[in-house]
């Protein structure tokens, strides 16, 4: 929760926490545990109450989890934007992409322009067919816009090129690394384009600006370069695969590479450890200690020693 890259400071969560707590009495004093809101739901109503008292012109909502039954789904937004969509949170949101996107297409409102970075012609049939039953404009990449990058030098991301059905906007400055950031930054680019035409002045200089200066904690985050470092929240397949791209492309290093590894337990560990592992030689398993769903680092050495990696520390 932040506004204009400052998070919330304490003195104003509490303020904000006095009024949720209030609506969270109300709702708990029937008794009824149904009715209790979870710590999501808590914090979004937070969220929401901070951007009321701030006066935000423009609040980005992250969903939390699937879509359609999430509680940042209560708002009316200016425009949807569903980026790629891979398999996580299986249990709660359904086994095929189809499911899953079904529950991601959840946000779409009806008459309210949809963007899409999804390329799975499943997927993007699911979306299409929600976005038709209620007449809300889908721009899809690859269809509406398209992108390209270049080849990049070792720490210094490539710039990137992108081109809509309404504008070439030629090669823009991007400070993210990997090659998937391309696809992010041109569905922002068209997301842009669709607030413009709301009445939104965004100025070509801010949009630069703001690609060449975005910061994105804990994705492909260079923590330090003596030695190398890389945090990365990689958490299912696709993720763990532009780990893996990104790090040989970025972040070419000549010795031994060295994984720092946690999981919660309902990730797809096997799945992710069959594409990292080939790239390390020494594995540190470590766990969440306070979080029940930490997955047990005995188990990962397991999975890891199958795979014919035993430096595992």
């Amino acid at each position: 929760v932040q506004v204009n890259g400052v998070p919330i400071v304490p003195e104003e969560i509490a303020a904000r926490m006095t009024e949720v707590a209030r609506a969270v009495q109300q709702l708990e004093a029937d008794g009824d545990p149904s009715r209790s809101p979870t710590f999501f739901e808590i914090i979004t109503a937070l969220g929401f109450l901070h951007f009321d008292c701030r006066r935000v012109d423009l609040a980005v909502l992250e969903v939390g989890l699937g879509g359609r039954f999430d509680s940042t789904n209560v708002c009316q937004p200016l425009l949807s934007i569903i980026t790629n969509i891979s398999f996580d949170h299986m249990a709660i949101l359904g086994g095929t992409l189809a499911e899953i996107a079904f529950q991601k297409a959840g946000i779409i409102k009806p008459r309210v322009p949809v963007v899409s970075m999804v390329e799975d012609a499943e997927v993007v049939g699911v979306i299409s067919k929600i976005a038709g039953e209620y007449a809300a404009p889908l721009r899809l990449i690859c269809r509406d816009f398209k992108w390209s990058r270049g080849i990049g030098q070792p720490f210094h991301p490539p710039p990137f090129r992108v081109s809509t059905d309404r504008k070439d906007w030629g090669e823009l400055p991007l400070a993210l690394h990997g090659e998937h950031q391309g696809a992010n930054a041109a569905g922002v680019i068209a997301a842009i384009e669709l607030l413009r035409e709301v009445g939104m002045e965004i100025p070509d200089r801010a949009v630069q600006e703001g690609l060449a200066k975005v910061v994105w904690p804990a994705r492909m985050e260079l923590i330090s370069r003596r030695p190398v470092v890389v945090l990365d929240c990689a958490h299912n397949v696709a993720s763990a695969r532009a780990l893996v791209q990104t790090l040989g492309s970025s972040f070419p290093i000549a010795g031994e590479k060295h994984l720092v590894f946690a999981s919660s337990n309902d990730k797809q560990i096997p799945e992710m450890l069959e594409i990292l592992a080939p790239e390390f030689d020494h594995f540190h398993l470590t766990r969440y200690q306070s979080n029940p769903r930490s997955a047990d680092p005995e188990n990962i050495k397991n999975l890891i020693k199958r795979l014919d990696k035993f430096s595992v520390l």
